[in-house]
């Protein structure tokens, strides 16, 4: 049904495996793993939905929020039309920005960010069951434990939450990450290496400190340093690697090992072990127990958790 709804009626439809596939893995696959996310996370957490959506403070919250009324608008627009096309492709690009951006950056924020998600999951159920009549079912009772999708209001709305200069200030500050992460895979320098400095060319209009902020925690580098000597937006790495630095680089690298040693070995996310490293840099012990859930480090000759 998907498929067929965002076909564009000028042109001829094609079918077959692949294309079903391609709708499956771009769109479906997406959606549902985001929503997995979710659902595991809250229950995990014991979190209980709120009666009313928190104040958004937050950038990411009010620019998920903004995208959301956006898509509504366009949507619901489109299907009083009978126009599914435009309808689809709308909320398919709401669904990568949510999936790719948004739940990504999220994931240390998660009360806050578990009272928006909630809501969006919920309307986009209820905007999506049209198209998408069974999943969307499923989705919806299972958040509210109301008796059907196909039974609910339409979602509300809200003019006043839509930021047109912010969600044009998201997609800047993207490209920017992009541009740096090129940049690093250019370099040969993993993203867990902190890096001092980047210097930002060619900006037409400066972006909120708060948007600067989520710059560097998604590259993992220091400052930021914005010049207007070029037209065309590019970046330039500090690729200097300083003593500090390369500790702190190893110190990610052993939290990311430390992570995956748990997940392999099943223990809970709420669990406090013991591990045993052949060394660390010091400087950085408290940032990795409080990462990677560690008790105590103690020396051993290769890493072991215990429980």
């Amino acid at each position: 049904r998907w498929l067929y709804a965002r076909q564009n009626p000028v042109n001829n439809l094609l079918f077959g495996f692949n294309a079903a596939g391609q709708v499956r893995r771009q769109v479906i696959l997406i959606l549902w793993n985001s929503y997995r996310f979710f659902v595991n996370a809250a229950a995990a957490d014991s979190w209980q939905p709120p009666t009313h959506l928190p104040e958004l403070t937050h950038p990411l919250d009010r620019w998920i929020m903004s995208r959301w009324h956006s898509t509504l608008k366009l949507a619901t627009q489109s299907l009083d039309q009978y126009d599914a096309f435009h309808a689809v492709a709308a909320l398919e690009s709401f669904i990568q920005d949510l999936s790719l951006w948004y739940i990504r950056l999220s994931r240390n924020r998660k009360h806050q960010a578990y009272a928006v998600m909630y809501r969006l999951f919920c309307d986009l159920s209820l905007v999506i069951s049209p198209i998408m009549p069974f999943l969307s079912d499923r989705m919806y009772t299972n958040l509210t434990g109301q008796t059907s999708v196909h039974l609910s209001a339409w979602p509300v709305l809200n003019p006043g939450l839509i930021d047109l200069k912010l969600e044009t200030d998201m997609i800047i500050t993207r490209d920017i990450v992009e541009k740096i992460h090129a940049a690093r895979k250019a370099a040969t320098l993993k993203v867990r290496q902190p890096l001092a400095q980047v210097t930002i060319d060619g900006l037409k209009h400066p972006l909120s400190s708060q948007l600067q902020q989520l710059i560097l925690q998604e590259t993992n580098i220091k400052l930021i340093t914005f010049t207007t000597q070029s037209q065309d937006l590019s970046v330039t790495l500090d690729t200097t690697i300083t003593p500090q630095l390369k500790l702190e680089g190893q110190a990610r690298d052993l939290i990311r090992q430390i992570q995956q040693a748990r997940k392999d070995a099943g223990t809970d996310l709420k669990q406090q072990i013991t591990v045993e490293l052949p060394d660390w840099p010091v400087e950085f012990e408290s940032e990795i127990k409080t990462q990677a859930l560690v008790s105590k480090l103690i020396k051993g000759p290769k890493l072991m958790l215990r429980r």
